[in-house]
């Protein structure tokens, strides 16, 4: 059986040997955006180099920073972010795009179904 300081050892390894992951958030709710920030920063210690609540500041600070994970809620005010995930994929080929949302409407759903999407959170849950 393994002892603890194996254990540990072993986890510290393993996460050397993980990429950086540089992350954005898309959000048009400021308080959920926030959150997200702190537990993906602060708390596990991702890097975030986009926070965006407009489909336009995303796209432009997503093409600039060039992060490899995008969390997107597809509900802006401002545009249809099954649109702005058709102009990442197109741009940022290797990022991954994990669509967060409190809504799961069939056209929304249809629209998804056809961009591609690397993970899909019910945020009612």
């Amino acid at each position: 059986m393994d002892t603890i300081r194996e254990i540990q050892a072993g986890a510290e390894e393993a996460h050397t040997q993980i990429p950086s992951i540089r992350m954005a958030i898309v959000d048009a709710v400021q308080s959920t955006a926030q959150m997200l920030y702190f537990y993906c920063q602060r708390h596990w210690g991702l890097q975030v180099v986009s926070f965006s609540h407009t489909a336009l500041q995303a796209e432009e600070e997503i093409l600039t920073t060039k992060p490899n994970l995008i969390l997107l809620d597809p509900e802006l005010l401002d545009a249809n972010g099954i649109v702005l995930i058709k102009k990442i994929n197109s741009a940022l080929p290797a990022s991954r795009v994990i669509v967060m949302s409190a809504t799961c409407l069939d056209y929304q759903l249809h629209g998804l179904g056809e961009v591609e999407i690397h993970g899909f959170v019910d945020r009612r849950t």
